[in-house]
């Protein structure tokens, strides 16, 4: 009896004593998996997946991520110290401000609370140097006991931290002085020239020098004070004053001029 032939397979026939033929496989596509492997191609090559960390990461990604961190953490710093150094000019101008206001308000106590205990306290003519902090009160006491109502009041204010030295400053205050004395109204236009310590947990003034642009009887001012040179006049006494004539810029101007 003839053996009978087996129904057809995927278009193949298969009789014995034959070869079996099989399609070619047909490639997968990549399936996206982190396991050991992936689908094999076309050419029956594997491709390996890409090396991960337990957590799924790539090798390398902690150091980004600590790279970026100290790159946010300097940033942090940078801004901290913007913020302190902002704080640090703002505690100063209040500084400055207080004192025309203690002295104004004859508040002795606050007054001698602006100032470091080996403070300086001069005049730019070298007329008045009083050093430690109760040298500087008694001269206030004593100054202010012969005035009326004054009042001191700051136009401008320019501030330099010390880069070298924490809790270092300087300032230069362009200022106004209105004095009432023996009947008489005096102004004044002046520059402080400061350096502040920030002392105690406050900023105070280390040493503070006045020199003066003028100092005269408010109706001599008004009727050209500011023409002349000798524009310190007090009761009879008649000086030039500190400022602008010794100022090398202003020296300057003038040579060139001629």
């Amino acid at each position: 009896m003839a053996p009978r032939a087996n129904p057809p397979i995927n278009n193949c026939k298969l009789t014995l004593g034959s070869a079996v033929k099989l399609p070619k496989a047909r490639s997968m596509a990549p399936l996206r998996t982190t396991g050991c492997c992936r689908s094999t191609e076309g050419d029956g090559s594997f491709r390996w997946p890409k090396p991960t960390n337990f957590d799924g990461s790539r090798p390398g990604a902690s150091e980004a991520r600590d790279r970026e961190a100290n790159e946010m953490t300097s940033a942090t710093d940078g801004l901290s110290e913007r913020i302190a150094r902002m704080e640090a000019r703002e505690e100063i101008r209040d500084l400055v401000v207080r004192y025309g206001m203690a002295v104004d308000d004859r508040d002795i106590d606050a007054v001698a609370a602006l100032f470091t205990e080996d403070a300086v306290f001069r005049h730019g003519d070298g007329a008045v140097v009083n050093e430690g902090r109760s040298a500087i009160v008694d001269f206030y006491t004593d100054r202010l006991s012969s005035f009326g109502a004054t009042y001191h009041y700051p136009n401008s204010h320019l501030v330099e931290l010390d880069a070298n030295r924490a809790g270092h400053a300087s300032g230069i205050v362009n200022a106004h002085a209105e004095l009432g004395i023996e009947g008489r109204t005096f102004v004044t236009g002046l520059r402080y020239f400061d350096q502040y310590r920030h002392d105690s947990g406050e900023w105070r003034f280390a040493e503070r020098s006045v020199a003066m642009v003028y100092y005269m009887d408010m109706a001599e001012l008004v009727d050209g004070g500011l023409t002349e040179a000798d524009r310190k006049r007090y009761f009879g006494q008649i000086s030039s004053a500190e400022l602008p004539e010794s100022l090398d810029t202003w020296k300057k101007f003038f040579a060139e001029l001629s």
